[in-house]
């Protein structure tokens, strides 16, 4: 019967503990707000490359290797990442992180949303073609977003950059002394068409005693023909082009066989020797002798003869009058030389004496 009661009183103990534990719950229960379940709202995507949607989100290549690991791929270990995030948008006024390192999108859960992710590409293939020139670096090439692409052309002979053109209005330059064309602010794939046409070059001309005097433009290669005239009496022109253009004059046609750059030529024409005569004759009288010299003889029309004559002892030389040209005496030791100029008719001379001093 004791242990029975015993047993009884360590019941009833136990029960009032947990009557008490049990009233201290509820108590707290009510002090302790209720927190409701967190809702899953409903967040749908989409993605866009380079401002064009795509079916799912662009993502760096990578390559498995041992034990799960990952590296980039082969082909793209040496030009960075293909893909760059550039920014997101969410409906009712959802916010959003991007964890660029694990290249997670993260919305904010506040309210059902779709949620617009854009990607840019990294880099972006340009392609070149042109025409009447040999491109002398790759015809396609990689360039980083934002970047310049620069390409090599080197015209055809002959040829000269005449336009380029590009998808999506790029700004295109061509820069001469480099033989680059430059590509601005690559932001998407490009590609552009350059042109080159046949160079044309000025030839300028300057005549002098003649007329023809002109500036013309032929293009890159051609003949030129310019019609130059000496005035009369002249011809036979000295002839000098600049920038090694080669020129020859024949039947009053100034011709380059091909040109190859621009030019200025000069003609200049030269007086020909007349080939018109006159007879020139020289009267020494008493107090003369002519010792050399054909008297009378031919003259060519503006030419000129000389004379050698002695005198008589006691007499010199004090003037000389002559028709058709110019008379001249000078002294040459015992003797004197007697000239005549500028011949334009059957000339005539007469020496005028006067007795020695």
């Amino acid at each position: 019967m004791g242990n029975k009661k015993i047993i009884a009183i360590l019941i009833g103990i136990l029960f009032a503990i947990c009557f008490i534990f049990g009233i201290v719950g509820l108590l707290e229960s009510k002090k302790t707000p209720q927190v409701k379940p967190t809702k899953n709202y409903q967040v749908t995507y989409k993605y866009f490359l380079n401002d064009v949607e795509v079916s799912q989100m662009p993502v760096n290549p990578k390559q498995i290797v041992d034990e799960g690991s990952s590296v980039a791929s082969s082909i793209e270990m040496n030009v960075e990442e293909l893909y760059a995030f550039n920014t997101a948008t969410c409906t009712n006024n959802v916010t959003y992180t991007w964890d660029s390192v694990n290249w997670k999108f993260t919305p904010s859960n506040t309210a059902d949303s779709t949620c617009s992710l854009y990607f840019v590409t990294t880099y972006n293939v340009v392609k070149i073609e042109a025409t009447n020139a040999k491109i002398t670096t790759p015809s396609e090439i990689k360039v980083k977003r934002g970047e310049d692409a620069v390409i090599k052309i080197t015209p055809n002979e002959g040829y000269e950059f005449e336009k380029a053109s590009c998808s999506n209005n790029e700004v295109v330059d061509w820069d001469k002394d480099a033989k680059e064309l430059i590509i601005r602010s690559i932001t998407s794939e490009t590609s552009c068409k350059a042109s080159f046409a046949v160079s044309k070059f000025s030839v300028e001309v300057q005549v002098n005693m003649g007329n023809g005097s002109t500036k013309v433009e032929y293009e890159y290669g051609k003949a030129v023909e310019i019609n130059t005239t000496p005035a009369e009496e002249y011809g036979n022109p000295e002839i000098a082009c600049t920038n090694n253009q080669k020129a020859s004059w024949k039947d009053n046609v100034l011709k380059i066989d091909k040109l190859t750059d621009n030019t200025k030529c000069t003609v200049t024409f030269t007086k020909l020797q007349s080939k018109t005569e006159y007879m020139a004759t020289l009267n020494v009288g008493d107090n003369g002798t002519i010792i050399s010299g054909a008297n009378p003889t031919k003259v060519l029309a503006g030419g000129s003869i000389n004379w050698n004559i002695r005198v008589a002892e006691g007499y010199k030389p004090d003037d000389i009058t002559c028709r058709g040209g110019n008379g001249d005496i000078k002294p040459s030791d015992n003797d004197y030389i007697i000239t005549l100029k500028n011949v334009v008719e059957d000339a005539e001379c007469s020496i005028i004496y006067k007795q020695g001093e």
